[in-house]
């Protein structure tokens, strides 16, 4: 079967986000994805996905039900070349110590009076889910990226609008 890739509507990328907002005080877990554990940074996106009844993710030409930080970003969003492009509920990846692949993803929630960047997610740094500033925010090397998701391939397997492209997936 053929996917496309499509961004996130407004609203999901605000679904996404008032899901997370239930979770806000579990524990941080490394590789976990669940209420009951607890969550890492792309575990969380992952459930939060999955109770939007949002299918896998992408990884290289298959879909995957988890994914890294940094298969998030080169396969699940579609870059965004500057801060004044983001947008509530899209992505911010860090590489704080410059490895050449993200480590961390956090979802972004907002810009406050004292230039503070504002992100949900569940990190090591907080050991929990949380909204919160990010300090140190530029010298964390981030990127940004607006979410995409899977959905079948229309007319044939060409895809339709606003997309990287038709994937391939094997199960």
């Amino acid at each position: 079967m053929q996917y496309e890739q499509v961004p996130l509507e407004p609203q999901e990328q605000l679904s996404i986000i008032k899901t997370i907002s239930t979770q806000v005080g579990k524990p941080y877990v490394w590789g976990a994805q669940s209420p009951s554990r607890g969550f890492d940074c792309s575990g969380l996106l992952v459930w939060s996905y999955s109770q939007l009844g949002l299918r896998g993710f992408r990884y290289q030409s298959k879909l995957e039900g988890d994914v890294t930080a940094d298969a998030l970003y080169k396969y699940n969003t579609y870059p965004l070349t500057d801060m004044v492009q983001l947008r509530e509920g899209d992505w911010i990846f860090f590489d704080p110590k410059s490895q050449g692949y993200e480590t961390h993803v956090a979802v972004f929630s907002h810009i406050d009076g004292q230039g503070r960047v504002w992100v949900w997610d569940a990190s090591s740094t907080a050991g929990r889910t949380s909204q919160r500033p990010v300090p140190n925010f530029w010298g964390k090397n981030p990127v940004f990226g607006r979410p995409m998701k899977l959905v079948p391939a229309t007319m044939g397997g060409v895809a339709v609008g606003t997309h990287i492209g038709p994937v391939l997936v094997s199960n």
